[in-house]
């Protein structure tokens, strides 16, 4: 009997009653992956099988089944997670949860150098998994592309192999199956075999992104020995050099990553996630019909200002046509507020309400947010801005005074003639308007500001409003499960009334969960803003008040008070932070459930079990009157 089958035959032989073993997915020195079904929850799982012969060394068995627990301690919506680990015999195993997917190796070997914003989402995901891990002390060491797992059906991220794939001691630098791999994507620390940490992982995620953003790595010679001294004496190719389409923000991160002082890198998982907040797209889905409704709505916005602006401005250069210049801007207005108000009426008939209308607005401001941090935090583009938005105000401040000058002269001078006055004066209007729209246009805080007005305007009473009377005599149906509801597009086809009240309530968590984490990204940033004031405003030097200076306890106090309220604000900003990773957490998990469901890898069962999560998650996070709402 050949060694393949006969591991298989033993594999099957210790899990009989409780997985049927389909077939072998992948094989590495460490371990082989078959994929398996599970009858008990009607699931596809993941099997990782220690090779016998590796089995009946001590070291290696023991060390596969502590790193192996210790994984199964980690409980991350981007974390492969492991369900039971179990030694029989010379059969050691675990059984972890099956993603439908590729690694990412695989994905750039098919299709080359990934775009930028896929790398930025991938590597923000992975920054999320390890920094959960680091957070409770496991550091993975062997992140690279072949543990690294992308969902076919969501896109989704997932880290596996924490912690297994690698010896603890020196020899496994040269075992054969551990290196190939894993070399490549060593720490400059890990490589002389010094104290690491978790910035190793962000290193090795550096090279990641590197691989991914260039199809090549940054380090790579013939012998393990060669690629290891790379590390640590060279610096890599810049990956700007490589690739000019790459924008900056993602450049910035992966050279900081690849810094060989781990005093230079990010310090953790989450602060390389937030690096990249500019680049990634929020990772809720908008129905294309909710979306396409958003677009019109500011559409409507943009022609209101233009026409209000321009009718003042018309009406004071020629009063007398104040009729005319009414019924062009009225007429004009109503054509856009038809054509508003048909798509709210196809909104209603397709189910959706302005519920979700309201939530799909909050999720484009968060993602304008994110588009205008990264626009407006480079400091030359900020200086160039700022040039621009004097130069215009000036351009529109002559035209100003223009303006009144003309119309001074006309009053005073009667005789003039017509003409010879009214081409200044159009002349005048038009330097006026075009340096105050260009001002405007390139503000930041005006664009700031834009973002709080378009999403307040339909997310309260006008929006209410225009749902209202567009709904007057409309026949509303619900939404189907197989065309997509609320915000989420392709639902699963559930069967019985029961599991479809399961699948609605599921969608409708999701818009609360995620309506209240984009409510505190909000608050985030007001409170971001504050710390960043208190840490900028002036401090008083102890030494700058002699010790026998009357005003000395004063001083003190006021610097004792300071650091109180600094204190005070990072600690509330820090509970907004882990509130809305919860809330975002939990609403992933229900999302990725309903996808499973519908391609038949999860339950109802599954689905529920997420729900009860949800439903106290809110409890802590809403007020006792918003629970039933």
């Amino acid at each position: 009997m050949n060694e393949p089958v006969d591991e298989l035959l033993k594999l099957q032989s210790a899990v009989s009653g409780r997985y049927t073993v389909e077939g072998e997915i992948g094989r590495g020195g460490m371990g082989i992956v078959y994929r398996a079904h599970d009858p008990a929850l009607e699931r596809t799982v993941a099997i990782k099988l220690l090779p016998p012969l590796l089995a009946a060394h001590g070291d290696l068995r023991e060390r596969f089944l502590r790193e192996a627990r210790t994984a199964a301690s980690l409980a991350h919506p981007h974390i492969v997670p492991i369900h039971l680990v179990e030694a029989r015999d010379d059969v050691v195993f675990f059984v972890m949860g099956y993603v439908d997917g590729e690694t990412l190796t695989s994905r750039v070997r098919r299709a080359g150098a990934l775009a930028p914003l896929e790398v930025g989402r991938i590597v923000q995901e992975v920054a999320w998994a390890i920094g959960y891990a680091h957070g409770r002390g496991v550091v993975h060491r062997d992140i690279k592309p072949d543990n690294i797992l992308i969902e076919h059906a969501t896109a989704r991220t997932y880290v596996t192999d924490f912690g297994i794939a690698r010896r603890s001691d020196r020899a496994a630098l040269t075992s054969e199956g551990v290196v190939l791999g894993t070399a490549q994507f060593m720490s400059p620390e890990q490589a002389a075999g010094e104290a690491i940490d978790g910035r190793t992982d962000i290193y090795a995620l550096g090279v990641v992104a590197y691989f991914a953003l260039t199809a090549q790595l940054p380090f790579d010679a013939p012998t393990i020995q060669a690629t290891l001294a790379m590390h640590l004496t060279q610096r890599p190719p810049p990956i700007a050099s490589l690739r000019r389409d790459l924008p900056r923000p993602l450049v910035e991160a992966v050279d900081r990553c690849l810094a060989k002082q781990p005093s230079d890198r990010f310090q953790s998982g989450e602060e390389l996630a937030e690096a990249l907040n500019a680049l990634v797209v929020p990772t809720a889905d908008i129905a294309p019909l909710v979306r396409n409704w958003l677009r019109s709505a500011e559409q409507w916005m943009v022609v209101a200002w233009v026409l209000g602006i321009n009718g003042v401005l018309l009406t004071t250069m020629a009063p007398s046509l104040v009729g005319m210049i009414a019924l062009f801007a009225v007429t004009s207005l109503s054509g856009f507020s038809v054509d508003l108000l048909l798509k709210t009426r196809q909104l209603l008939r397709e189910g959706y309400t302005h519920e979700d209308v309201r939530f799909a607005s909050l999720l484009e401001r968060q993602l304008r947010e994110r588009e205008l941090r990264s626009v407006l935090g480079d400091a030359s583009a900020q200086a160039r801005r700022r040039r621009t938005v004097a130069r215009s105000l000036r351009f529109a401040l002559v035209g100003g005074i223009a303006i009144i000058a003309l119309s001074i002269l006309r009053r005073l001078a009667p005789s003039l003639p017509h003409l010879l006055l009214q081409l200044p004066a159009w002349a005048a209007v038009v330097a006026f308007a075009m340096g105050l729209s260009l001002a405007l246009i390139n503000s930041a805080r005006v664009q700031r500001s834009n973002l709080l007005y378009y999403s307040g305007v339909w997310r309260r009473g006008f929006g209410r409003s225009l749902f209202r009377v567009a709904g007057l005599g409309l026949q509303r149906r619900r939404i189907g499960f197989s065309t997509g509801g609320t915000l989420l597009t392709g639902l699963p086809d559930a069967g019985s009334s029961a599991d479809k009240a399961v699948v609605e309530e599921a969608v409708a968590l999701v818009s609360r969960l995620e309506g209240h984490a984009a409510e505190l990204l909000s608050k985030q940033h007001v409170l971001d803003d504050a710390v960043a004031n208190v840490r900028a405003s002036p401090e008083l030097p102890a030494a700058a008040v002699p010790a026998a200076d009357a005003t000395r306890p004063r001083a003190d106090a006021l610097l004792a008070r300071r650091a109180s309220g600094l204190e005070q604000l990072r600690a509330a900003r820090d509970g907004v932070l882990e509130e809305r990773a919860s809330l975002q957490l939990a609403a992933d998990n229900i999302r990725i459930q309903l996808l499973r469901l519908r391609t038949g890898t999860a339950t109802i069962g599954d689905l529920q079990h997420d729900l009860s999560a949800a439903r106290l998650l809110l409890q802590e996070v809403s007020p006792p009157d918003a629970i039933g709402r």
